[in-house]
C-alpha cells in the first residue's frame, strides 16, 4: 500500500481525544464531543490613484481558535481556563432544618465559615437575624431553615479568584481512528504549540441532559521558532490492527 500523502482525501468520523498541558498539569478529555479549530485572517487594502479597486491588498492579522466541548467535568479542564489550580478542601454550602435551643442556639450539624451562618423562618421563609451564631431566645423550639458554608474535605474545585489570568497551554488533539475505502486507517492529528483560555468556560446544566463544559483557546505565536497549529494526517493501520 502506497503511503499516505496530502493530496489524498479521507474521511473523518467522531470527535476523538483531547490533552491539555499546563506547566504543572496534564488534563485528557476522553469524552470529547467536539473540537472546532479555526484558521482565520485579516486583509488590509491599500488604495491610491484614480482607481476605484485596491492597488494592494496585504495580510494584517493571522489568527486561530479552538473550542473544546467535553461530555464529562474535569476540575483541572475548568482551572486551566482560569489561571488557578484546582484545590481539595473548598468552601460548599449545607442547608439543614433545626430546631431552636433555649439559649437561642442552632447547633448546625457541621462547622460554618465564620460570618457565613444565616438562618430563615421555616414557614415564612423571613430572614432571621443573628448574633455570635444564635438567635432571639424567644424563638425557642422552633424550627429554622439554616444555610451556611463550611470546608469540605472531600470535596475538589475551582476557586476563581477577579484577579485571575488563564496561563498558556498546550493543546494534543487526536480524532478517531477511521477505516477509509483503500483499506487504511486513518486519524487527524491537530498540534497546538502554544494558546490561551479566553476566560470562557460554560457548563449547560439541563434536565435529563449530561453536562457538557465548554471552553475556548485562543492560539498564539509560540516565538520559539515552531508551528503555531500542525494539522496531519497519521497512517494507522498496523497500529489498529
Amino acid at each position: 500500500m502506497e503511503k499516505i500523502n496530502g493530496k489524498k482525501n479521507y474521511f473523518l468520523e467522531g470527535s476523538g481525544t483531547t490533552m491539555i498541558e499546563t506547566e504543572d498539569n496534564l488534563s485528557s478529555l476522553v469524552h470529547l464531543q467536539s473540537a472546532n479549530l479555526e484558521l482565520s485572517a485579516s486583509m488590509q487594502k491599500v488604495y491610491g490613484g484614480e482607481s476605484n479597486s485596491p492597488v494592494f491588498v496585504y495580510q494584517d492579522e493571522k489568527s486561530a481558535k479552538i473550542t473544546l466541548k467535553n461530555a464529562s467535568m474535569s476540575m483541572d479542564l475548568m482551572a486551566s481556563t482560569q489561571g488557578v489550580k484546582s484545590t481539595e478542601g473548598v468552601a460548599v454550602f449545607h442547608d439543614e432544618v433545626l430546631t431552636v435551643g433555649d439559649d437561642g442556639s442552632v447547633n448546625p450539624s457541621k462547622t460554618p465559615i465564620d460570618g457565613t451562618l444565616r438562618v430563615f423562618d421555616n414557614e415564612t421563609g423571613n430572614a432571621i437575624a443573628v448574633t455570635g451564631g444564635k438567635v432571639d431566645t424567644a424563638l425557642a423550639g422552633k424550627k429554622v431553615m439554616v444555610v451556611y458554608d463550611y470546608k469540605d474535605a472531600d470535596s475538589v474545585g475551582v476557586e476563581v479568584l477577579a484577579t485571575s489570568i488563564p496561563g498558556y497551554v498546550a493543546i494534543n488533539y487526536r480524532s478517531k481512528a477511521i477505516k477509509q475505502k483503500d483499506g487504511r486507517v486513518v486519524r487527524l492529528i491537530v498540534k497546538i504549540a502554544k494558546a490561551r483560555c479566553d476566560g470562557s468556560f460554560k457548563i449547560d446544566m439541563e434536565h435529563k441532559n449530561a453536562f457538557a463544559p465548554e471552553a475556548t483557546f485562543e492560539i498564539v505565536d509560540p516565538e520559539d521558532g515552531r508551528s503555531m497549529v500542525v494539522v496531519a494526517w497519521q497512517d494507522v493501520t498496523a497500529e489498529e490492527a
